[in-house]
This record gives structure tokens, C-alpha cells and sequence, in this order.
């Protein structure tokens, strides 16, 4: 007598399964097959966003690498606050070459010997410098002309009411440091090579006016 499935009363083959049996087995079998496909799909795009990611940030460091390199230049620049705004902060960019400030100083030293006369009367130019203690730029123009033996005189406009007033003629949006020779020919910022030059500037027309 032949074996009969118990779930579905039909005659089993040698595997013990009726013909019901297996199809559903293979239809359950099928579905395993599908949702495990459906589970891998999800993969591949978030290796790829992965992949895309690491690339992304990998350039974008390299960029800033690649901005934040010095030029090379000598210029020191505050980009000014306002006179007594409290909430704003001065922002200082130094060149590290010295050698452009060695040149500036060939070029200084060169002219005054050359020229006695001008050594002298770049002596007497009345240098104003308009700062402030939070001001890393201004303390780079303090030291050059301490450095360098250039006498000037410091107006803090934070300390000094009247010098942020008279600052605010010279730059109007408050920049420091502000440099003036002779009260006029104002620089803003600071640059060894400029600065050498404006005093060279009013020497002469300190000599001219003689």
C-alpha cells in the first residue's frame, strides 16, 4: 500500500513528498532566492556613496592644503574691527619668508647710504601708528620699526577716543594698523616694503621743501 501525504491525502514519491508538497517547497524556496536579492540591492548603492564620500573629502582636504600655502609675500594685513565693537576679532595673515624682508632691508639700507642727506631726513619723519592690543599685525609694525631702530609714535584707538576718530578719516571701516608719515600718506595694513618706501617718500618731500 502506498504512502499518502498527511497534509494534502496524495501519494508520496521516493523523496517522501506528494506533488503538492514539492511545489510549494519550490515556490518557498524561490522566495528566499528573491528576498535575498532584494536584501543585497541596498549594498551597492551605499558602497558607492561610501566610495564617493572618502573621494569627496579627500579632495576637498587636498584643496585646503593647497589654499593655505603661503605666498611667498611680505605683507601682514588686519582686516579692521569697529572702533569699541567688542564682538569682532582682528584677523592677521604673516608671511614666513624672510627673505623678502632681507631684501626690504638691502633696499632701505642702500638708499639711506647712498644718500646721507635722505638717512637724515628719514630720521625725522613723524610716524603715527594707529593699533590696538588685540591686533597681531600691529604688533608685527611695532616690532619691525623696534627692530629697525624707526622711531614712531602709538595711538591705541581702543585706549583713546580721539584716535578712533582721526582713524576713522584715514580708514573708514576702522582697519589697523594704520600707518601715517608726516600725518599724511597713509598705509593701512602693514608691509615691510611699503613702509620703507612711504618713509622714503616723506623723506624726500621733506628735502624737496627745504
Amino acid at each position: 500500500m502506498s504512502s499518502r501525504c498527511p497534509a494534502h491525502q496524495l501519494a508520496v514519491g521516493p523523496d517522501g513528498l506528494c506533488i503538492l508538497c514539492r511545489r510549494e517547497a519550490a515556490m518557498a524556496a524561490a522566495e528566499r532566492e528573491a528576498d535575498a536579492e532584494t536584501r543585497a540591492l541596498p549594498l551597492v548603492p551605499l558602497l558607492l556613496s561610501s566610495l564617493f564620500g572618502v573621494l569627496f573629502v579627500g579632495g576637498l582636504v587636498g584643496g585646503v592644503v593647497l589654499l593655505s600655502r603661503p605666498s611667498g609675500g611680505d605683507e601682514v594685513v588686519a582686516e579692521g574691527r569697529g572702533v569699541g565693537d567688542e564682538g569682532s576679532r582682528s584677523r592677521a595673515r604673516q608671511s614666513r619668508d624672510g627673505r623678502d624682508e632681507a631684501s626690504a632691508d638691502d633696499r632701505a639700507g642702500a638708499s639711506a647710504a647712498a644718500d646721507p642727506e635722505l638717512a637724515s631726513a628719514r630720521s625725522e619723519v613723524a610716524i603715527e601708528i594707529f593699533s590696538a592690543s588685540w591686533c597681531g599685525a600691529c604688533r608685527a609694525a611695532r616690532a619691525y620699526m623696534d627692530e629697525h631702530g624707526i622711531a614712531y609714535t602709538v595711538r591705541d584707538v581702543d585706549e583713546d577716543a580721539s584716535a578712533g576718530e582721526q582713524l576713522r578719516t584715514i580708514s573708514p571701516r576702522g582697519s589697523i594698523p594704520a600707518i601715517t608719515f608726516d600725518g599724511a600718506n597713509p598705509m593701512v595694513g602693514f608691509s615691510d616694503r611699503e613702509l620703507e618706501a612711504r618713509i622714503d617718500r616723506a623723506a624726500r618731500a621733506r628735502l624737496e621743501a627745504l
